[in-house]
């Protein structure tokens, strides 16, 4: 695994890279279950719920109450996801990282709502 943390306060920049090649676009979680697959058929859950782990805990260590996230990932959705069809279709539901951080009151956003995340940071 490769992490790299950047520190702006009251920022913490975090990229997670847990293979040698990248998975996006080209992996999908399927509506029925929680696996995370490769469209050649290669489960990616673990490394993707290893990634969420980190995530989390780099956030609970350093006091994080706010992620931002790229939308529509297996991981980082956090209002829709690829469907599992590796036709680009999205449906409703959030990413593997996005629930985890939910499920310990973090708040979650994306590129698609950063006026939100931006309305929340300014009430702190």
């Amino acid at each position: 695994h490769h992490v790299t943390l950047l520190k702006f306060n009251p920022l913490l920049l975090v990229t997670i890279n847990l293979t040698s090649t990248p998975l996006l676009p080209s992996i999908s979680r399927p509506t029925n279950n929680k696996r995370v697959l490769t469209y050649k058929g290669e489960n990616v859950t673990d490394a993707l719920n290893r990634g969420a782990s980190i995530s989390l805990n780099l956030c609970l260590r350093n006091g994080i109450k706010f992620a931002l996230l790229k939308e529509s990932s297996p991981s980082c959705g956090s209002e829709k996801v690829y469907d599992g069809s590796f036709t680009n279709m999205k449906i409703i539901g959030e990413g593997i990282t996005a629930e985890i951080l939910r499920k310990n009151n973090i708040q979650v956003f994306s590129e698609e709502n950063i006026e939100a995340l931006i309305g929340a940071l300014s009430k702190i």
